[in-house]
């Protein structure tokens, strides 16, 4: 406990405010920071075509303090740093205490549509727990294709989050409660900052970058198949066929870019015992491009892991 209040100490009399200072009253009291525009340059942006670690301060004290909120010091950017990951292209930033910041940039509008959607889905999942003491909402945040806020996690009742995509740019943003007034609305707080980040980044995301990828599964062979089972890459549920007329062909499914999400491929179908000794043939397609492809008697198994 003393280690940490002398961190707290140490940052907050080095760095407390990012980089922008606060005015001080009377007797060394804080007021809240003056309004403040953009830096020298403009609002950062993404340099050729990549998020950076500078788009951390496309919200600054001002813009936290106009909602009751004190922005503790950035300690760190953990969801990717610069975006120089192979392949996602994020940034996250990390403050003392809890609150953060994190971007998302996908190739289409769909590829963002769907990490969205799945990690929405998670979320929900984890709420359902008895103390999840949920207060969600959805549409949040004025002007996106899709926002929603909530708590942070079951545990944690004093932090909440927004999430919010327009077109392929994905923000999410976590309030954490410790230094918040308690007379303010963290819902408030949270759409408005949001909104502010996405004003900051006008053009980013409203044009898709490349094609977004596609999955087909085919199984051939003889008559019938007693049962075809395939993985659903968009909903990452199994699903499970009878009595499936030879040859077989999925829909197309869209799946988001590699380094965003990893995603198990399966397809697989198995003749009645009587028909053991037919062929059958499967294959997975990518982009039209076969990545796994098989052939046995009695039954066939097609499997492949992308993203990674």
């Amino acid at each position: 406990m003393i280690a940490a209040a002398g961190v707290l100490a140490l940052a907050l009399a080095g760095c407390g405010d990012g980089g922008n200072a606060k005015e001080q009253g009377a007797g060394g009291s804080s007021l809240k920071p003056a309004a403040q525009g953009p830096p020298a340059g403009g609002w950062p942006q993404p340099e050729n075509g990549r998020l950076t670690d500078k788009m951390c301060g496309l919200l600054t004290n001002a813009d936290y303090a106009k909602y009751g909120h004190q922005l503790m010091p950035l300690i760190d950017q953990p969801a990717g740093g610069n975006g120089t990951t192979a392949k996602a292209n994020t940034v996250g930033c990390l403050h003392l205490l809890g609150d953060s910041m994190s971007l998302s940039l996908h190739e289409s509008a769909k590829a963002a549509e769907l990490v969205f959607e799945q990690d929405l889905d998670r979320h929900k999942t984890e709420m359902k727990s008895p103390s999840g003491n949920s207060v969600f909402a959805t549409g949040v945040v004025q002007g996106m294709d899709e926002s929603w806020f909530d708590r942070k996690t079951p545990a944690m009742s004093d932090e909440y989050t927004v999430a919010a995509r327009r077109g392929s740019l994905v923000v999410e943003l976590t309030l954490d409660g410790n230094p918040q007034k308690p007379d303010k609305d963290p819902r408030g707080a949270l759409s408005g900052l949001a909104s502010l980040v996405f004003q900051r980044l006008p053009n980013v995301g409203t044009s898709d970058t490349a094609p977004t990828h596609r999955v087909r599964y085919l199984l051939t062979g003889i008559g019938k198949a007693k049962q075809v089972v395939y993985e659903d890459p968009e909903t990452q549920k199994q699903v499970e066929l009878h009595n499936v007329k030879l040859p077989w062909r999925s829909r197309t499914f869209s799946v988001a870019e590699p380094g965003t999400t990893v995603i198990g491929l399966l397809v697989s179908g198995i003749y009645p015992m009587q028909k053991a000794s037919a062929p059958m043939a499967c294959k997975i397609f990518l982009d039209d491009r076969p990545v796994d492809q098989k052939s046995a008697t009695g039954t066939a198994s097609c499997d492949h892991t992308y993203g990674t």
